[in-house]
């Protein structure tokens, strides 16, 4: 009965300590990997952002220069009036500062 009562005891002092021993700690190199193609990621997204705002600042640039052409190449008639001289004259104006 000893012996059943000592083995009984072993047991049910081993077995908490088994099933409590924590788990072995991540392998850092795996979470470093995660962890650096996150970050790829990341970047890749941004930098596709950015080109993409950039290719659309460069297109409205681009119209607004034709525009500024097309304002000072367009003829004056030789009727005009002096309000429409006045205006046209403020028109290439803006349009120069553009340019």
């Amino acid at each position: 009965m000893r012996f059943a009562s000592a083995l009984a005891a072993i047991v049910l002092a081993t077995a908490p300590a088994q099933a409590g021993d924590p788990p072995p700690p991540p392998d850092p190199h795996v979470a470093l990997t995660d962890q650096l193609a996150a970050e790829l990621q990341t970047l890749e997204t941004t930098i596709a952002t950015v080109d993409d705002k950039l290719a659309d600042a460069d297109a409205q640039r681009l119209r607004r220069l034709r525009a500024a052409y097309r304002i000072l190449r367009a003829p004056l008639s030789p009727d005009a009036s002096p309000a429409e001289r006045m205006a046209s004259a403020r028109r290439r104006a803006a349009a120069r500062l553009l340019v």
